[in-house]
């Protein structure tokens, strides 16, 4: 995109001004979460993969140095699921049927 608006305008001389702000920590902690999900899952480890996926996830939003509260929800849930203390929830019935998928 960077490199079309340096292009654009009433002649090649005059490139559209602009600034490109890029999160690159928060991208490289999500394609990390990519990359687990494609990898070969098994099942009996569906409880260890999802306390894994909501660690990567808080990650993510953490690196943003946003989200304070999300990050402490999705942290403390993780805890909850390695110590199989967790209740059901809309999120971690999305997270198995996600990795239960691949």
């Amino acid at each position: 995109m960077s490199n079309a608006l340096n292009s654009l305008g009433a002649s090649p001389e005059k490139p559209v001004r602009h600034k490109l702000i890029f999160d690159e920590a928060k991208s490289l902690l999500l394609a990390r979460f990519a990359a687990f999900l494609l990898e070969p899952k098994a099942g009996d480890h569906m409880e260890r993969d999802v306390a894994q996926s909501l660690d990567m996830i808080a990650a993510a939003r953490c690196a943003t140095g946003k989200a304070r509260t999300e990050v402490a929800k999705a942290s403390e849930l993780a805890t909850r699921v390695h110590g199989g203390t967790a209740q059901p929830t809309n999120l971690l019935r999305a997270l198995r049927t996600l990795l239960a998928r691949f």
